[in-house]
């Protein structure tokens, strides 16, 4: 049998139309995209459409994806997320529903609000570029670089973001907690980088583990806790970072299949 090898991510993504029919994209051919899109109008002929029918992408472990919207919106998938999203955006708000990790550089349109919903709270938006982290086990954040946007809780409770901050949710305890960064960190991988800063072993390899798809297993809890800071080009061997942490935390790395094995 051969060896399974660590390899980045690529552009790739499922998408499944408001029909139901699912395709895979592999390429960053957005034409692609639009022509499945608009292959759906076609059947659905003159019929004016009085529901929003949402299409979906899907982006998989070991993926990534670029989508611009009918109204010029940005945004690019990071792995393990899903957009949903309409053909068309009618009159009132722009909304599209999102899981996982995005950016976005939102098209400005003051008549009609932007809004992204997650399933812990929706990013209003005043104005245009901020990530979103929504990934299950771990708090959600948001970073604005620039522009305005506010985070609303289900009841009502709304906390707006000024550039350079970030603001971090934390369900358990229905904590929202806002600071200053530096947001190159939180959307370096928007340009094909990793860049971690005093953050824990286990963060860096969930985050590392998503892209290059592997799974990751600790010897011991005490290796999770371990701090440190890093950075990497996401097309490069992922055996780069890992070999400088090996000489910096004295820890092992052993690569069996798709697994990492971290030893002392």
């Amino acid at each position: 049998s051969t060896a399974i090898t660590i390899t980045p991510g690529k552009m790739k993504a499922t998408l499944t139309l408001a029909d139901g029919r699912k395709f895979g994209i592999t390429s960053a051919d957005e034409k692609q995209v639009m022509r499945l899109i608009d292959s759906l109008h076609t059947i659905a002929g003159d019929q004016r459409q009085t529901t929003i029918r949402y299409n979906k992408l899907s982006v998989p472990k070991g993926g990534e994806f670029f989508h611009q919207l009918v109204d010029g919106t940005k945004i690019w998938l990071n792995s393990e997320s899903e957009l949903r999203f309409p053909e068309t955006f009618h009159t009132g708000e722009r909304l599209v529903y999102l899981k996982g990790e995005a950016y976005f550089e939102v098209a400005k349109d003051a008549s009609h609000p932007f809004i992204v919903s997650t399933q812990r709270g929706d990013i209003r938006v005043y104005g245009t570029r901020f990530n979103i982290t929504d990934y299950e086990k771990q708090p959600f954040s948001t970073v604005l670089v620039k522009g305005s946007i506010g985070f609303r809780l289900a009841n009502g409770r709304e906390v707006k973001l000024c550039p350079s901050e970030r603001l971090e949710y934390h369900e358990g305890t229905d904590e929202i907690k806002v600071e200053t960064v530096d947001v190159s960190i939180y959307t370096a991988w928007v340009n094909h980088y990793f860049i971690f800063h005093d953050q824990s072993l286990e963060e860096i390899m969930t985050t590392l583990g998503r892209w290059y798809n592997f799974n990751v297993i600790f010897s011991s809890d005490t290796l999770r806790n371990i701090k440190l800071s890093g950075r990497l080009y996401r097309y490069e061997d992922v055996r780069v970072l890992l070999q400088s942490y090996e000489q910096i935390a004295g820890i092992k790395f052993q690569i069996k299949d798709r697994n990492i094995i971290i030893t002392k």
